[in-house]
């Protein structure tokens, strides 16, 4: 029969001396007979505690986007209102789009469901159709409380944003 290490071949004899042995070790250390490995030990869980806290603290904060943003989406000197309405969990996004007087929109502005949204590093990626054609946003955060940047149809800038947030 093959005994596990540390552990008595079978819990029907469990030797007194084995228990002993077992205890003694802890008891030993009480006594300061060990004392070099308890101290190491110590310093170790001391120092890898450190390294977290500090690994913790310098992280950044994550960008937080959820809630409503109004602004406006411009293409030359043609500008029309926007409104997004972002849920998030973690660096994932979803929600909607309305873009009012986009071309080629015909009569819908109804929001458009947000297809894909990602962060990618600090920049915030959006992609949706509109009336069949995938359009993809790249927007950054500016001044703490806006949204600004470009997107297009097909890989083409066709348009510019300003979002601010209201909720």
């Amino acid at each position: 029969m093959r005994a596990v290490v540390g552990f008595p071949p079978s819990a029907a004899r469990v030797p007194l001396g084995w228990l002993a042995r077992r205890l003694r070790g802890w008891q030993s250390l009480r006594r300061g007979i060990r004392p070099a490995r308890a101290a190491t030990t110590a310093i170790s869980w001391a120092l890898v505690a450190f390294a977290t806290s500090v690994a913790a603290a310098q992280a950044p904060e994550p960008v937080w986007l959820e809630g409503t943003w109004v602004g406006t989406w411009w293409m030359g000197k043609y500008e029309e209102p926007v409104e997004l309405v972002l849920s998030q969990r973690g660096a994932a996004l979803w929600g909607r789009i309305a873009m009012f007087g986009y071309p080629g929109a015909g009569a819908r502005e109804a929001p458009m469901p947000i297809e894909a949204g990602w962060l990618d590093g600090d920049r915030l990626v959006l992609v949706w159709l509109n009336e069949g054609r995938r359009f993809t946003a790249t927007l950054s955060l500016a001044a703490g409380e806006m949204l600004v940047g470009l997107g297009g149809e097909d890989g083409q800038v066709v348009a510019g944003f300003g979002l601010n947030r209201i909720r």
